[in-house]
Formats: structure tokens, C-alpha cells, sequence
């Protein structure tokens, strides 16, 4: 949607895009980046930014910067594959949780959103001490894409002192408590995901 644009205005036509944005020519390179990322979204696989034009808006108060973009084929996912050398790992079950599936069209913020399951998944199994590698392979004279998530052991890491800094409304306890990790537990980014939401959800 055009809210999700890293621009202030935006205007598409097929084949070949132009998206207009009054900004600083500082920033044009930080444009790019998002720009960028945008283009890894659910519809293409293969965008890519031909060009970048700054010109000086009519108020002379800063540049409008004009992104050229060719737009690439649309992929789909071929086989995906779930492996791992830690043998205690259940792969079948948390394949099964995955929200892609062989035909869909790709999307490199769907395979974002698969090492999050998966990483959530396999710590929920008792093992918090992993890394999810994706591996993404086109297939030849095709427009699939073929997909491998790699769970690899990593460095173990813990929790070391937990500090509450800026409360004033309440006593830290009550904070602490909606914290679903201890100093000295191994770190799990879910849990600090929903020790924040909890926290978010006290209203302070």
C-alpha cells in the first residue's frame, strides 16, 4: 500500500515506475536503501533500481529524487525444505506451522517471517541456542524458487542484569513480572518480544 512507501508521494505504472519524493539530496542514498527493501515485497523477486535522479523542486527548498525502477519476473516457491544437524529437533512439526507452501508466490518478507517461526519454534522445543539460515536458489529454465532453512547450532547466550530505567508511574515489580525472562535464563528474542508487548500493555 502506498502508506508503506519510504516517500512522501509515490505514483506506479507497470512495467516501468517512477516514485517522486521531496526530500534533502542528502538523502537519496538512505532513499535507495528503502526503496530497496520495498522492492523485496510479496509481488517480485527480481525489481531492481536503474537509476536515481535528484532535481531541485520549484521552491528551491530541497530535491525531488526520481527512482527508475524495471520491474522483474514474478517467482514462485518450488520445494521447501526444513533441515538441521541437531537430530532432538521435531522438523515435521514446525514445518507444518510455516505460512508459505509450495506454488505461492515469492516473497522475501515471507522468508523473514518463516526464521521467526521457526527460531520461536525451536526454542518453544528446548533448544534457544540456534541460528535459521535460509538458503534461496532459483531453479533453472523455471520461475521457481527452491527454499532450505538451515537450523544450526550458535553461540549461547544469557540474560545478564535486567534494568527498568524511566518509571515513574509504578513500582518496578509490577514491570518485572510482565518480564518473561530472568537474569542468568538463556535469551530468547521471542520472549523479550512478548515481555515487550506485555509491558506495552500495562498502559505506562
Amino acid at each position: 500500500s502506498m502508506d508503506k512507501l519510504p516517500c512522501d508521494t509515490a505514483v506506479f505504472q507497470p512495467r516501468l515506475h517512477k516514485v517522486q519524493c521531496g526530500v534533502p539530496a542528502a538523502m537519496v542514498d538512505q532513499r535507495r536503501s528503502g526503496m530497496a527493501a520495498l522492492l523485496a515485497g510479496p509481488w517480485v523477486a527480481s525489481n531492481w533500481i536503474k537509476a536515481a535522479v535528484a532535481q531541485l523542486d520549484r521552491n528551491q527548498e530541497g530535491f525531488n529524487i526520481i527512482f527508475t525502477i524495471n520491474e522483474g519476473k514474478k517467482y514462485n516457491y518450488g520445494q521447501i525444505k526444513i533441515l538441521s544437524n541437531i537430530n532432538d529437533i521435531d522438523i515435521q512439526k514446525i514445518f507444518n506451522k510455516l505460512k508459505i507452501e509450495e506454488g505461492d508466490t515469492y516473497s522475501a518478507t515471507k522468508i523473514e517471517q518463516s526464521i521467526n517461526i521457526i527460531s520461536n519454534l525451536v526454542a518453544e522445543q528446548g533448544f534457544p541456542f540456534t541460528e535459521t539460515v535460509p538458503e534461496v536458489e532459483r531453479i533453472n529454465k523455471t520461475n521457481n524458487i527452491e527454499v532450505i532453512f538451515r537450523i544450526n547450532e550458535s553461540e549461547k547466550k544469557y540474560v545478564g542484569k535486567i534494568s527498568i530505567i524511566g518509571n515513574e508511574r509504578t513500582l518496578d515489580k509490577v514491570i518485572r513480572r510482565n518480564i518473561r525472562l530472568a537474569e542468568g535464563d538463556a535469551f530468547v528474542p521471542s520472549l523479550i518480544a512478548r515481555s515487550k508487548i506485555l509491558i506495552g500493555n500495562l498502559g505506562f
